[in-house]
């Protein structure tokens, strides 16, 4: 699954699939997470969708679309593996199960 066939889950800053947290605005467009860090630093802090102004004390996460792109397919980045994956799993797998992740020599 790619970002064009699921427009409604990307940030609207990036325009790219959220990698952990995916934050909203009060009328519900997302923006991941450092996307929403760099729009909290403009002077008046605004949704880049609609400009509705942005609480700084009181972020909105937005469950159901992490969930929803925890659960889209991914392949294995390493070429040799290529193994189909969520994109929730895909850290675990790389981290621990691929056969062919980097590993650092002790």
């Amino acid at each position: 699954a790619d970002e064009d066939s699921h427009p409604h889950l990307c940030c609207s800053v990036c325009l790219s699939f959220p990698e952990a947290e995916v934050l909203q605005c009060c009328a519900g467009h997302i923006v991941c997470g450092g996307c929403y860090e760099r729009v909290c630093h403009e002077e008046k802090p605004s949704c880049p969708s609609c400009r509705e102004a942005l609480d700084l004390f009181k972020p909105i996460r937005n469950m159901l679309a992490e969930r929803s792109i925890a659960m889209l397919p991914i392949r294995c980045p390493n070429d040799e593996c290529g193994r189909m994956l969520t994109r929730g799993g895909l850290p675990t797998h790389l981290a621990d199960e691929c056969a062919y992740r980097r590993v650092g020599c002790k």
